[in-house]
């Protein structure tokens, strides 16, 4: 399974990934009456082999030597293999040769220019993985996420899905007769033969193109000190949500959080990890620290990936309570295209002020 990709001894690191389990059956000491892995008697075989921690938790104590730190050795996949990392997971499509859709399922696909005229990402795999070879040959590929069903339950079938499709050394045929789960359909942004069929249960799909033309392993380790691995960086062409998860993005940059499945990781050889569910929650943002504007200036550039707005124009907008900020920006946006506006100054603020104040 691609979750990670990098130099692996064995064919079982392959198979890196966690699910989010529901907490509606957890017991008061927060464990579950359901099972907590995929795989039967997985509780009796944790406790057999793992040790319990000199106090009797898995918190290392607050007293002793249990709160020292000491090195840990870096090794191949260190991110599993000698520290901890939680994230979620992307299940790439992309298209072979013979035109069906392969589902390869993805950790390290994470954002890497988040900012300016071209968003990307970074891919992290295996040169002979199957999605490499798509990509390669048709530069496309979509990043579809899964969401768990509101109950939270436990999917087997659902995990077992997953797994079989990270399996490595089989070909899209063999490994696609194990997808029991998604369904595929044509994206609804281009018919082009070479854009990969998208997961229609996924609750969010990004849509990329690989840039060859930027040279990643000429920054990286030569080979072979840093073992055989694809970095390739993904240009963001599209992004599709369910409308429901479109609307809440709009909403006071969202009241709710998707249910998204967390991997930590294939461990020890035998070991799949996963992450209990706990409900999202925000803070808000501190109302004494740093200047201002900046609030006003982070919320109006990310609004419309076409108008911008400079420091001195959200040092105008001081004024305007929170509350009528998004609404205020949206109308200033808005005279600002009708105005063939690309770049929102202090002036044009003035302006529109001027002329709402003649109207009043």
């Amino acid at each position: 399974m691609m979750f990670g990709g990098m130099k692996i001894a064995t064919i079982a690191t392959h198979l890196t990934f966690g699910w989010i389990l529901g907490s509606s059956n957890s017991n008061d000491n927060g464990g579950s009456s359901e099972s907590d892995f995929f795989f039967p008697q997985a509780r009796k075989m944790m406790e057999s082999i793992m040790p319990p921690f000199p106090n009797g938790d898995n918190n290392n104590g607050d007293s002793g030597d249990n709160r020292k730190f000491v090195s840990s050795p870096i090794r191949d996949n260190f991110y599993q293999s000698s520290s901890y990392y939680a994230s979620t997971f992307a299940l790439i499509t992309t298209t072979d040769e013979s035109g069906e859709t392969n589902i390869g399922p993805y950790q390290l696909a994470f954002p890497l220019e988040v900012c300016g005229p071209i968003k990307t990402l970074m891919l992290v795999s295996r040169p002979d993985a199957n999605t490499i070879r798509n990509l390669k040959r048709t530069k496309k590929c979509s990043l579809n996420y899964i969401e768990l069903p509101p109950s939270f339950a436990f999917d087997n079938e659902l995990v077992d899905t997953i797994v079989n499709l990270g399996y490595p050394g089989q070909t899209t045929q063999e490994k696609m007769k194990d997808n029991n789960c998604f369904d595929l359909a044509s994206s609804p942004t281009t018919s082009h033969d070479d854009i990969p069929q998208i997961i229609s249960n996924a609750f969010q799909v990004y849509e990329c193109t690989w840039l060859e033309d930027r040279n990643v392993a000429a920054a990286l380790e030569p080979e072979p000190n840093r073992g055989p691995s694809e970095h390739m960086i993904l240009r963001l062409d599209n992004i599709l949500l369910q409308q429901q998860w479109k609307g809440n993005l709009e909403d006071d940059g969202g009241r709710i959080m998707p249910r998204l499945p967390i991997t930590l990781g294939f461990r020890g050889g035998r070991k799949f990890w996963f992450a209990r569910l706990q409900t999202p929650f925000f803070r808000l943002i501190p109302q004494n620290k740093g200047p201002k504007y900046e609030a006003i200036m982070y919320e109006a550039n990310r609004m419309d990936p076409d108008v911008t707005f400079t420091k001195e124009a959200c040092e105008q907008l001081l004024g305007i309570p929170s509350i009528f900020l998004r609404p205020a920006l949206t109308g200033i946006i808005q005279q600002a295209k009708a105005n063939d506006v690309s770049e929102i100054d202090i002036e044009f603020v003035l302006k529109i002020n001027e002329e709402r104040s003649a109207k009043t």
